[in-house]
């Protein structure tokens, strides 16, 4: 009899150990539906960018106004520039463009000599160039 209580025990605890095994698989975690970097569209920064090296490609001396209308054609709205001229009617050491795109702006600044950068930045006052453009 006391071998039948102890293969009885360990019946038990053999059906305890194996309660916590099931047939049912564990459930799996489900991918989201991210798409590829590849097929996401291009920032408005990117396409500003693309757009002034364009111009810049094209033009060894582009003005403000040049890069306007290649932003205004790419299908940017809200342009704005610097004078391509001083107040005293000479050269400007550098232009700056931007374009609003809702509350914020893509600006860019470019000169004969000086290297090209662009930047995103807050709207001030509605506007992304403060003073006279």
């Amino acid at each position: 009899m006391h071998r039948g209580v102890l293969v009885g025990c360990a019946v038990a605890a053999l059906a305890v150990l194996l309660t916590g095994c099931s047939a049912e698989p564990a459930p799996r975690a489900t991918p989201t539906a991210t798409p590829p970097i590849a097929s996401r569209p291009p920032s408005a920064q990117t396409r500003f960018d693309e757009v002034a090296r364009a111009v810049m490609a094209a033009d060894a001396h582009p003005t403000g106004r040049a890069f306007a209308a290649a932003l205004r054609q790419a299908g940017f709205e809200g342009v704005e520039t610097t004078p391509d001229r001083t107040a005293v009617d000479l050269d400007v050491p550098s232009v700056q463009f931007a374009v609003r795109e809702g509350a914020r702006c893509v600006v860019g600044q470019y000169g004969p000599g000086t290297a090209y950068r662009s930047a995103v930045a807050d709207a001030v006052a509605g506007r992304c160039l403060v003073g006279a453009s």
